[in-house]
Order: structure tokens, then sequence, then C-alpha cells
């Protein structure tokens, strides 16, 4: 990630919106949930909640994502994040990406078919678990609304 004056603006790109939590990796094989910090640290008992909504999924995968506490006003907060026991507050996961499903290695695969799978993936899933939104800009016009 890299800060930058001005976004870059065409249809080939897409953005996706600062979540202010904790970057994870979601891992699912079989009834097997495991959820790891950037830093490869296990999180299953941090955001245990989430955890148990990943086993109402079918078929195995690997998630890329962030975990999430918001506040009242529905708006992400790390610092209720970091406050967060297990049963403290809603903790939800917004995936941004898949990365491997049922075996199938998908990295080589554009983005776009990659957000298909995740789509279809969370189609129907608990609450606690969400596809992140992807923001695309217009050819031509800062995603801003800036002129």
């Amino acid at each position: 990630m890299q800060a930058v004056a001005s976004l870059p603006v065409g249809e080939q790109w897409a953005f996706e919106l600062e979540l202010d939590g904790y970057r994870c990796i979601a891992v699912k094989h079989g009834n097997e949930i495991m959820l790891f910090s950037r830093h490869q640290k296990v999180l299953i008992r941090r955001f245990s909640g989430v955890v148990e909504t990943f086993g109402s999924l079918k078929g195995d995968f690997v998630l890329d994502g962030e975990s999430v506490a918001l506040d009242p006003q529905g708006r992400p907060s790390f610092r209720l994040l970091q406050g967060a026991t297990t049963t403290s507050i809603p903790i939800y996961f917004y995936a941004f990406d898949v990365l491997n499903e049922n075996a199938q290695l998908l990295l080589d695969q554009p983005l776009s078919q990659r957000r298909a799978v995740l789509e279809s993936l969370l189609a129907g899933a608990p609450e606690a678990l969400r596809v992140s939104p992807l923001l695309r800009a217009a050819i031509g016009t800062d995603p801003r609304g800036a002129a």
C-alpha cells in the first residue's frame, strides 16, 4: 500500500474502502477453520464468532480479508476491535479476495473472476461474513467526486 496525492482514473482501476481492522487469512478445509493475522498469528480464539460462521459455508477455501468491529453508527472502529473480547461486540469479516477454492489455486485468475467466485461463495452467508465493497472509477473521473 502506498499513499498518493491523487487516485488514478479509468475503468481498469478498482478501489476498496479502508476498513481499519485486522488483516486476516481465513482457511477452511473440511470442518477445520483457521484464521491467521498477516504476521501468521492464529486468531481463532480472538475472533471465535467469525470463525464459527465460516463453518456454515460449503467447500474448502482460502480468503483474504479483514476482521472489523463496527460502532453503533455502522462505521469501522479499530479502537473497538482492539478492546473486543470473543463475545463483547460483534466482529465482521470483510472478504476482498479468494485465493483458493476447493483445492484450485485462483491467484492467476483476473480479479473480476476471483470476485465472482467470492460473491458466489458468500451468497447467503451469515451477516458476519461480507464481501468488501469494490469501488470502480469511471473513465476520466475521480472516484472521490472531484472534477
